[in-house]
């Protein structure tokens, strides 16, 4: 029989942290890449519990390239999210660490203006590499177990877009 857990209300949350982002434009292609170093306190509501700073880092990247000719633009989106720290109350009101496993995103985007800029459409794919779950573990002095899973993303998906500019 598995043990049940309970997702609390935060009476106390805290972040801190950095970011730092890099752009290089050269010709018709640009490149962006940052990294974020993000701490988050919880004082979880209810209990006398208060948790230290967990830390957690992203990366991302962009790489898009215009069609200087038709003012078309096909950009690729990476977006890494490290390990995330989740706090979790079980039955006998003991606090529990999990880190949710890192993981990758991956969207492509399309975009063509029209009309001098006025009316732009688009279409693209998002998390092309299909997350949905990741596993959680448990941490556990020097053990750590898998035994949940959380929700990351909705899965593939397709989308278009268009935007038309009223005013200039």
């Amino acid at each position: 029989q598995g043990e049940t857990y309970t997702y609390m209300n935060l009476q106390r949350y805290i972040t801190r942290g950095g970011q730092l982002v890099a752009k290089l434009q050269r010709g018709n292609i640009q490149l962006s890449s940052g990294f974020s170093y993000t701490g988050i306190y919880n004082e979880l509501e209810n209990t006398a519990v208060a948790v230290p700073f967990t830390y957690s880092t992203d990366l991302n990247t962009s790489l898009e390239y215009s069609f200087q000719r038709t003012n078309t633009s096909i950009a690729v989106y990476w977006k890494y999210n490290g390990r995330q720290p989740v706090y979790i109350l079980d039955d006998n009101k003991l606090v529990h660490l999990f880190h949710g496993e890192a993981y990758s995103m991956v969207d492509l985007s399309v975009m063509q203006p029209f009309f001098n800029n006025r009316l732009s459409i688009g279409a693209g794919i998002k998390n092309i590499l299909n997350v949905t779950t990741i596993q959680n573990y448990q941490v556990a002095g020097a053990h750590q177990s898998s035994n949940e899973v959380m929700l990351a993303g909705m899965g593939r998906s397709v989308f278009l877009r268009m935007q038309l500019q009223l005013s200039k």
